[in-house]
């Protein structure tokens, strides 16, 4: 059965003359009578009584003309949805993704296999990358400067209703310290009294990690510095300590013999890694490149 056919019905039944709805159709009446035939045929009942005179609906006609024309106005707005969307999808043979600059360890995702898969499956498919800070990240993935903004949301942290949210995978915070000899400390036992290192130019999660110390009643101020590396040095010499994702530092002491990696299990330091998208943007790469995204095997033991 198709659409037309119904339309033919529907025309006909309004009608009840032959030459007029195939005046209205813009077909022939033969071309009316051959398609009326065939739906009758099609559907087991006769849908007009007609002699050489005049042309009447049946009863089962009657009875099932309501239920055609809904089904001819639901085609028209899928017909109408379908270009819509076509017109609102941006080119797919490009592809922004958006990372938060805070955390440097996305290739543990699988990302840039995933990535690598997509380039491969769409030759011509432009892949561009950008690292930015959260907030930015969020407007600017609403707003679909980004395609794709993976980021990290803190405990019980809402994002724009504009956005679509996966959660790829939940981390938490850990200390990460050199112990002067093997230990089974605390996290308050490694705390007192140590210093403790963070990076002065992420201010949320700074700020975060301040807060979350205090209200577990283990006040300390931290010691800011530029990057990362500033503050892995003084933490490989025993001069501190320092917090950050779990997953991240369990990598960093496969290469540091000593290293010791202490999760922290208070909600405060949990956090989830999550992709966000527009819920308007129609670009489907973005869910064939989602779809493609898994742990990277050689890490999954250690997260989770």
């Amino acid at each position: 059965m198709n659409i037309n056919s119904l339309k033919y019905f529907i025309t006909l039944a309004e009608q009840l003359h032959f030459g007029r709805a195939a005046d209205m159709l813009y077909i022939s009446q033969s071309t009316l009578s051959y398609h009326i035939n065939e739906l009758e045929n099609e559907l087991g009942i006769k849908l007009f009584t007609r002699n050489n005179r005049k042309v009447l609906l049946s009863s089962t006609g009657a009875a099932i003309l309501p239920l055609a024309k809904k089904i001819v106005e639901e085609s028209s707005d899928l017909q109408k949805l379908a270009a819509e969307a076509n017109r609102k999808t941006p080119d797919v043979a490009k592809l922004n993704l958006c990372f938060d600059a805070c955390f440097e360890r996305f290739d543990l995702l699988g990302i840039p296999a995933a990535i690598s898969k997509l380039r491969k499956e769409n030759p011509g498919i432009d892949i561009s990358i950008s690292l930015t800070g959260f907030d930015d990240l969020i407007s600017g993935t609403a707003s679909m400067k980004y395609d794709i903004g993976i980021g990290i949301l803190k405990p019980k942290e809402k994002t724009s209703q504009l956005l679509n949210v996966l959660p790829l995978f939940d981390d938490q915070f850990a200390i990460v310290y050199y112990p002067s000899e093997p230990d089974h400390a605390s996290p308050d036992e490694v705390l007192s009294g140590a210093k403790v290192y963070l990076i002065d130019e992420d201010e949320r999660w700074t700020e975060t990690i301040t807060n979350a110390l205090v209200s577990n009643d283990i006040s300390r101020e931290p010691i800011l510095l530029k990057n990362f590396s500033d503050i892995l040095t003084h933490v490989v010499l025993g001069e501190g300590v320092t917090i950050m994702p779990k997953t991240q530092a369990e990598i960093e002491a496969l290469t540091r013999p000593g290293m010791h990696v202490l999760a922290l299990d208070y909600p405060d330091f949990n956090m989830r890694i999550c992709a966000f998208w527009a819920k308007d943007n129609y670009n489907y790469a973005i869910t064939q490149l989602l779809s493609e995204i898994e742990i990277n095997p050689a890490i999954s033991d250690i997260l989770w």
